[in-house]
């Protein structure tokens, strides 16, 4: 019998601030469970909407007899659970799923990494059709090895349909190398690409871009010469061949100076931008850099929060039409110790805007992840806490969601609580401007449901 799986979805209001008021035109609440009594943990990591307003999740279910499966479920925009998918892997271990996305005809990709034993796993792809069918399956390991281990980080689907998928490979004992490959739209494996840094050391993916003319942008972090991390980013053409590689260290000659990615974007012009974090005498600080197109970069700024000291991190970042960026995360404050922090530049890298969201409880808020929609509304989404703890205890927290215009002004402040918490990681807009937030309910080191909140904006 398989263990629970329990997914929440629930429409609910806002607040009014003058000029727009958020509306539930709906409440409902979907589940879905195996067996209550084995009840584990069920995570979502990732969804997708599609230009019908449908709702892709995907994520972990932990069964008593199969470990974590990939779960899949397709909801319409009036909550209707449509289909739910499993996948168990052959060797009835671990499969833990990462990332889905969405081609132009509807068709759903998710990744995630499969345990064939305690020393081997392989990339396992799946291709649904919008229906819920299986299209088909890959996988890739080195079958020559049993000892090979290779884990994803992201997916990226082009316009073309072709799947690019970034993560690692290593062997038990040794360091971790990238590897990017591209497949077809039948799911055939075109080229594989693998990149061992200066330092000989572990290489490890954050996530890829591509630009209109199907380059392929991979960014994570890798061990240098001087055994800090450093920001590095791949650039490979169509074919797989490796076109330039730029790495950037912000301090070469100072121990423990790690740069760190979190996230990265793409502008029109294919000039990248990568958020993160950079170590500074003990504490941490906002990185945000921009690469053009030939692997120069351009700038490099860093932001230290208004209180001095603590680990303030970049979380998120994306770029709007007009190639400004907005980036999320948090900052320190001796006052009230960490608050959302969402930072807009333009493309020259001149900080127009930073504001500061301090919930509540005056404690910790962290915010995790940041959207914008087709009128160029920015919104950010994470946890705040009740008590001064880490973000990794057993705190009390909630889920805040915060929405600002393109000129910084605040719009309106949402909070969703659960008995036992509530935290967001990911939020997505549809092309009526709806928001999804998801996340999860339960304490932070306890058992967890995931949970997908729809809000509707309507303006009066």
């Amino acid at each position: 019998m398989k263990a629970c799986s329990l997914w929440f979805i629930i429409f609910l209001c806002g607040m009014w601030d003058g000029t727009s008021f958020i509306l539930a035109d709906n409440n409902w609440v979907a589940t879905y469970t195996d067996n209550i009594n084995y009840y584990k943990r069920d995570l979502a990591t990732a969804m997708v909407v599609d230009t019908k307003g449908n709702i892709y999740v995907t994520g972990n279910a932990y069964a008593l007899d199969t470990c974590s499966d990939f779960m899949t479920i397709k909801y319409d925009n009036y909550g209707n659970l449509k289909w739910m998918k499993k996948y168990n892997g052959l060797s009835n271990l671990n499969d833990y799923v990462v990332d889905i996305a969405i081609d132009k005809s509807g068709n759903i990709y998710v990744v995630g990494t499969s345990y064939l034993s305690e020393n081997a796993s392989e990339i396992k792809i799946i291709k649904y059709t919008s229906t819920g069918n299986i299209a088909w399956t890959t996988n890739f390991h080195k079958a020559e090895y049993d000892y090979y281990l290779c884990e994803v980080t992201a997916i990226f689907v082009d316009s073309l349909k072709n799947i690019y998928i970034t993560g690692e490979i290593s062997r038990p004992g040794t360091t971790t190398d990238y590897l990017t490959i591209k497949y077809n739209p039948l799911g055939f494996q075109e080229w594989s690409s693998t990149y061992n840094g200066t330092g000989n050391n572990d290489d490890k993916t954050i996530g890829l871009v591509e630009d209109n003319a199907g380059n392929t942008y991979v960014c994570g972090y890798s061990m240098g010469e001087n055994l800090n991390y450093d920001i590095v980013i791949i650039k490979y053409d169509t074919k797989g061949n490796q076109r330039w590689v730029t790495r950037y260290d912000s301090r070469p000659n100072v121990l423990d100076a790690d740069d760190v990615p979190t996230d990265l974007a793409i502008d029109g012009q294919a000039n990248i931008y990568i958020t993160g974090y950079s170590n500074s005498d003990f504490n941490q600080e906002w990185i945000t850099i921009k690469i053009d197109s030939s692997g120069n970069i351009n700038w490099a700024k860093n932001y230290h929060g208004a209180g001095g000291g603590g680990n303030n991190v970049a979380t998120a970042i994306t770029v709007d039409s007009g190639c400004n960026l907005y980036i999320t995360g948090y900052s320190y404050n001796l006052l009230s110790y960490y608050d959302y922090t969402t930072i807009k530049y333009n493309t020259l890298g001149q900080m127009l805007w930073v504001k500061i969201y301090n919930g509540s409880n005056n404690t910790q808020d962290f915010a995790d992840a940041v959207v914008i929609d087709n009128r160029d509304g920015v919104y950010i989404t994470g946890a705040s806490y009740f008590s001064a703890n880490s973000r990794d205890s057993d705190s009390t927290h909630y889920m805040v969601t915060l929405k600002y215009s393109v000129a910084g002004d605040s719009v309106w402040a949402v909070e969703y609580n659960q008995t036992g918490g509530a935290a967001a990681k990911q939020i997505k807009t549809d092309m009526k401007n709806n928001v999804y937030v998801l996340g999860y309910i339960g304490p932070a080191k306890a058992i967890k449901k995931s949970i997908l909140i729809k809000y509707v904006q309507h303006r009066y």
